[in-house]
């Protein structure tokens, strides 16, 4: 997704741009919900400085607030604009309704818990309220039970725990499972080396043979 490749590489105003363009073929948002991708796009508003679009997407999301089927993500861009327009607390308090009402959703662009995680993120980075990345650490140890090949959650538990064992632990999976990742790449150098060194011992990938028990076949 274009826009969203653009808001990650740090160009604002071009990302909301391409949202719009986006918008005119796949609606953002319409009479019945808001989009999966409306988060980031609430966030390309917030980064272009666009105080008064906002404010009226803060009124366009009370319009969606009852909305049964659609409360992770009318919730999810409430966070993000309530942050954006220094709300903290009513901020955590929607992602926190986010995160109650998260939702596996096979055709989402990055999936649900994803999204979820990188907003908090993002929130963290705008507010500096450590609210957000403490509980963003939190969902990530949960995602890495309910789907432990996701590399994803391990490198963002190394990027933002407190622990340095459990980074160390996070770390050593995140190498593993995909050694190039983005929140990886950002833990400290001393932080990996520990995880090199701690992989072997405790890797769960590894068949154990036990020599005793080992049969030997003879004709």
């Amino acid at each position: 997704m274009y826009p969203y490749v653009l808001l990650k590489t740090g160009r604002p105003d071009q990302s909301l741009k391409a949202f719009l363009a986006y918008d005119v073929f796949y609606p953002l948002e319409d009479k019945y919900h808001v989009g999966s991708l409306f988060p980031y796009f609430a966030m390309a508003v917030s980064d272009a400085n666009q105080r008064n679009a906002l404010t009226n997407i803060s009124k366009l999301l009370n319009v969606h607030a009852s909305d049964p089927g659609n409360i992770f993500e009318t919730s999810l861009s409430r966070a993000v604009v309530d942050a954006a327009l220094a709300r903290d607390d009513d901020s955590f308090n929607a992602l926190t309704k986010a995160y109650r009402n998260i939702q596996y959703d096979p055709e989402g662009l990055l999936g649900n818990w994803y999204t979820l995680i990188q907003v908090a993120a993002w929130i963290h980075k705008k507010t500096g309220d450590d609210r957000f990345i403490d509980r963003a650490v939190e969902w990530a140890r949960m995602h890495e039970v309910i789907l432990p090949q996701d590399a994803w959650a391990y490198a963002f538990e190394a990027r933002y725990a407190k622990r340095r064992s459990d980074r160390v632990r996070a770390a050593a999976f995140a190498e593993y499972l995909d050694p190039k990742s983005e929140w990886l790449s950002e833990v400290p150098a001393s932080i990996r080396r520990q995880a090199h060194a701690w992989w072997p011992a405790h890797n769960p990938f590894k068949i154990k043979q036990d020599q005793d028990t080992k049969r030997k076949v003879t004709l």
